[in-house]
């Protein structure tokens, strides 16, 4: 959480405080590591994120690439 708050406060995002949806689906991303709120700020250098919701979403998003995550298998059966 205190990853979130500071992300927000890199990329000059209102503070996640007393959002209890946001905190959840921070809580549900699976191998969220200090690496993608890295990659996350770097991101918001070149498509800056409209809230802390947008943010969020695009740390699911990098959670989502890596090995292990993703739900659906890519190719043929």
């Amino acid at each position: 959480w205190r990853l979130l708050v500071r992300l927000c406060e890199q990329c000059g995002l209102p503070s996640p405080d007393g959002q209890a949806v946001i905190r959840g689906r921070l809580a549900a991303t699976r191998m969220l590591t200090p690496g993608d709120f890295a990659a996350v700020a770097r991101r918001h250098r070149f498509e800056p994120f409209a809230d802390v919701a947008d943010a969020v979403a695009a740390l699911e998003a990098e959670c989502r690439l890596k090995p292990g995550v993703a739900t659906r298998r890519i190719g043929f059966v």
